[in-house]
């Protein structure tokens, strides 16, 4: 960004993504997945801005 840029009211500045912060747990234990299906009940997708994989 050019640094004498002018921001005009209502510019977006940034965004945030609230649910790609990572989970962070109160309580330690051990998680079990069952019946996880490539592609039918979970799929990966790639973020192309930062390139980084996430599964849904």
């Amino acid at each position: 960004m050019d640094p004498v840029y002018q921001v005009a009211v209502g510019d977006l500045l940034f965004a945030w993504d609230p649910y790609a912060e990572p989970i962070v747990a109160d309580f330690g234990g051990t998680i079990r997945f069952v019946d996880i299906l490539d592609e039918q009940t979970v799929r990966e997708e790639l973020d192309e801005s930062t390139g980084a994989a996430s599964w849904w």
